[in-house]
């Protein structure tokens, strides 16, 4: 895991959860994933946080299983990433995103 710029001017900002103790309210986070055959680059963000990156090996629903992206998913990326519960969006644009093999991506991340 790095921190990565968030702006032009290459100030970091400190990737925190911002998780509110009253109340329900709790930071959500934005996963993106930019795939091929073989990396995932990932970026988790919120309007309140800062960007953080993470790298995982590739995923490309032609080539891999739904337990093949599922084991990328839960062993590389979600132990990396801080309140995977929080995410609310996922998007991810990567190789072998073709109908119907998309769907075990689509299952793999909901």
């Amino acid at each position: 895991m790095r921190q990565i710029p968030t702006s032009a001017t290459g100030m970091r900002k400190e990737y925190t959860d911002k998780t509110q103790v009253k109340g329900t309210d709790m930071t959500r986070y934005i996963l993106i994933a930019d795939s091929g055959s073989t990396k995932t680059d990932w970026i988790l963000t919120s309007q309140d946080n800062g960007i953080l990156q993470v790298n995982t090996t590739g995923i490309n629903p032609v080539r891999d299983s739904q337990d093949a992206i599922l084991r990328v998913l839960t062993e590389e990326l979600l132990p990396r990433i801080p309140h995977p519960h929080q995410v609310a969006q996922a998007h991810f644009y990567g190789a072998g995103c073709i109908q119907p093999f998309c769907q075990a991506v689509s299952q793999s991340l909901s």
